[in-house]
């Protein structure tokens, strides 16, 4: 049950609904094709160069594509993780594609590159999660591609990583399977860092692309979280709005938890109950022991109307902050409190489709 920081009755069963979740999680692989492992009890140094000749990318319209990563302690006691939570980032690079900033400055994350975020707990070594990342199968390959896990140098030696890419077939699925394209749209750590949450964070957050035509749908694919504290209150306990604007159509996302005294005891969610610290407080977009949760938004109906990809297409961003004296939203006006941003919009076919490079 982990470390009773807080006495009460509800630890256990924090740490019940803990185990079934996971329970859960471990009967979902059925179905799965391939398995490439990418890591495998590794310290930090994190970098691992893959094969993925393996991997199906081009298995049709049933094909999803998940990132499962399992954490641990360097030792056999829960004393030798790190005690404090901090962000960690799976980002790939594959041949053909840029090189990004994998890291802004302050806890890891925010790339273009970016597969997969998570929060390590308070002292626990007990993390499985699970992240679908179809969405993102336009950055990989079939070739030898490089991953890295990167975190705050001081805590990099307090965990053991391992992590598997699958792919796996859902027959009763309704998605598009893969997606043959991807554009990136808008990230705190490219062209230049822009995390910190000020007055300046929405200035220039607009673009414009163009859409291939045969496109049948089109999703959004985000990770945001929120860190940091100063006279703000900004931004790890204090709820923020991001708004992203296609072609006029609106498409937000809220995080309120941190207003809930109890917003990470989600267990159910595969969040690490009962650590060393605080872990049951509300965060903004993450929580202490869990994965972050990617925002997947179908888009489609921005961009897929009648004559829509006549010329450019516009993508706005802009992100708000909570002012709970007048419970409204307000322009972000943080002193160092940042944001760990990055999205991107990915395109499905009808029928099989090719993604990547061979």
């Amino acid at each position: 049950v982990g470390y009773a920081i807080n006495p009460m009755l509800s630890i256990a069963g924090w740490a019940g609904q803990y185990w079934a979740q996971q329970a859960r999680q471990g009967s979902r692989p059925h179905g799965v094709t391939s398995s490439v492992p990418i890591m495998t009890k590794q310290a930090f140094g994190g970098v691992a160069m893959v094969n993925l000749s393996s991997l199906p990318l081009s298995g049709g319209a049933r094909t999803r594509l998940a990132i499962e990563t399992q954490l641990q302690c360097p030792g056999a006691w829960n004393v030798e993780c790190g005690i404090w939570d901090h962000m960690a980032t799976l980002a790939v690079q594959c041949p053909g594609h840029g090189a990004y900033t994998i890291g802004g400055g302050f806890e890891a994350g925010g790339s273009f590159a970016e597969l997969a975020r998570y929060a390590t707990p308070y002292r626990l070594g007990v993390g499985n999660w699970v992240t679908d990342i179809t969405p993102l199968a336009p950055l990989l390959s079939r070739s030898v591609c490089k991953f890295q896990l990167d975190m705050v140098g001081w805590a990099e030696k307090s965990w053991v990583w391992t992590v598997t890419l699958r792919a796996a077939a859902e027959p009763h699925a309704t998605s598009g399977g893969l997606p043959f394209q991807s554009v990136p749209l808008f990230s705190n750590n490219e062209p230049v860092v822009r995390q910190t949450f000020d007055r300046s964070y929405n200035v220039g957050r607009k673009l414009t692309f163009e859409v291939p035509s045969e496109t049948v749908k089109v999703e959004l694919y985000a990770l945001i979280s929120g860190h940091g504290e100063d006279s703000t209150g900004c931004c790890e306990f204090l709820p923020t709005r991001h708004t992203f604007n296609i072609n006029g159509h609106e498409f937000a996302v809220e995080f309120m938890e941190p207003s809930d005294m109890y917003g990470c005891a989600r267990p159910d969610m595969g969040v690490e109950p009962n650590g060393y610290g605080a872990w049951w407080f509300g965060r903004n977009g993450w929580c202490p022991g869990q994965r972050v949760r990617p925002i997947v938004i179908d888009v489609s109906a921005a961009l897929l109307a009648p004559g829509a990809r006549l010329g450019e297409n516009v993508a706005s961003y802009a992100g708000k902050m909570w002012n709970a004296t007048a419970s409204a939203w307000m322009d972000p006006c943080a002193e160092s409190g940042y944001i760990i941003m990055a999205s991107h919009l990915a395109f499905y076919q009808q029928g099989e489709a090719m993604v990547g490079r061979a």
